[in-house]
């Protein structure tokens, strides 16, 4: 299982350029605040052909 804190603390200390997806959740949006990131809804399509809303995260603003 994924300690998803520890990972946003490393990605927030690396100062790396990344980009990530996660679920829309909460404690996630918590996450995205907490490490200074910025992050925007995307609607994907599952397996089951539904579309969910996803985040994708980055630690600087995504579309200008």
């Amino acid at each position: 299982m994924i300690n998803h804190e520890r990972l946003f603390r490393i990605l927030a200390d690396t100062g790396a350029n990344f980009l990530m997806t996660y679920d829309r959740a909460p404690e996630i949006l918590e996450l995205v605040d907490r490490h200074g990131f910025r992050a925007v809804e995307i609607r994907m399509k599952n397996s089951h052909h539904d579309y969910i809303a996803e985040l994708a995260i980055a630690p600087a603003p995504l579309f200008a």
